[in-house]
């Protein structure tokens, strides 16, 4: 084999070996479109098709390597859920609260089957998080904080400047010392009452 040919071969290498990378690259990316037309096939399962106006995902929030937790409107109403793979929505609930103010904070679990032990009887298991999402009543506000039990602080940024959703892989977590921050650092302190799903301004 000549140099020139040994050279051709090389390139054609590299070029094959950057496709590949480019096409798993491009598998790992959900789209706003993807996840919308993966909640309006579970939905429209679940009602007449005709009855489902309108499906906007607002906030997609990689959980682990097998999860990711999405805050999506469906008609006029707010939900979150949970996909497993990227690919099947496995638990949903509504966002409590009344209007935009929708706030939500309980114990969330769901079963999964783990159908490795026999093919007729699989093994059920529950898998359990806190979860804390909304969309906060306040407007200019761009980040969130607060603390897991009073003691471990979490921050993010809040997406369009209004919605959150944070999440503990375990349950009964107490949430503590809630504030909202703008871009220019002025910050408001609040507290969430787990009795109304509501938040109060502390100042």
């Amino acid at each position: 084999m000549n140099f020139r040919n040994s050279n051709s071969l090389f390139r054609g290498i590299i070029i094959l070996i950057f496709m590949a990378f480019m096409g798993c690259n491009e598998k790992g990316q959900y789209t706003d479109e993807k996840y919308e037309a993966i909640l309006y096939r579970f939905h429209s399962q679940k009602t007449s098709p005709n009855e489902i106006k309108d499906i906007d995902l607002v906030l997609s929030k990689k959980i682990d390597s097998s999860y990711t937790g999405l805050i999506y409107k469906l008609n006029q109403d707010h939900y979150y859920g949970f996909l497993e793979g990227n690919s099947n929505l496995i638990s949903y609930a509504k966002l409590n609260g009344n209007g935009s103010k929708s706030m939500f904070h309980k114990n969330h679990c769901f079963i999964l089957l783990n159908e490795k032990k026999t093919d007729n009887f699989p093994e059920e298991e529950d898998y359990c998080f806190t979860v804390f999402v909304g969309q906060v009543p306040f407007k200019e506000y761009s980040e969130i904080e607060m603390e897991w039990n009073c003691g471990e602080k979490s921050v993010q940024p809040l997406e369009n400047n209004e919605y959150f959703f944070f999440f503990r892989n375990s349950t009964n977590n107490e949430i503590c010392n809630v504030k909202l921050r703008k871009s220019d650092g002025q910050i408001k302190d609040l507290a969430f009452s787990q009795y109304t799903n509501s938040f109060e301004t502390e100042n």
